[in-house]
């Protein structure tokens, strides 16, 4: 089974009151352990200042435990 789970910077996320970087768009039911396991994994440290062209796009494939099932995260 597939899940998907968008983290970006919106002005109003998917969960009440959040906004910034957050979940705009996730799998029902996932489950809180997997939702906030991803959004850990989520983040970015710039290189340069935002926007600059000289920052790399990051693309990560990872297998982990969470919650006693082995995901391959993408």
């Amino acid at each position: 089974m597939f899940h998907e789970l968008i983290y970006t910077s919106v002005p109003r996320g998917l969960d009440p009151g959040s906004k910034g970087f957050c979940t705009v768009a996730s799998t029902p039911n996932m489950g809180k352990q997997l939702t906030d396991s991803l959004v850990s994994l989520s983040g970015y440290k710039h290189l340069h200042n935002p926007g600059d062209p000289r920052n790399p796009q990051v693309i990560s494939y990872l297998s982990a435990a969470i919650a006693g099932k082995t995901y391959k995260i993408f």
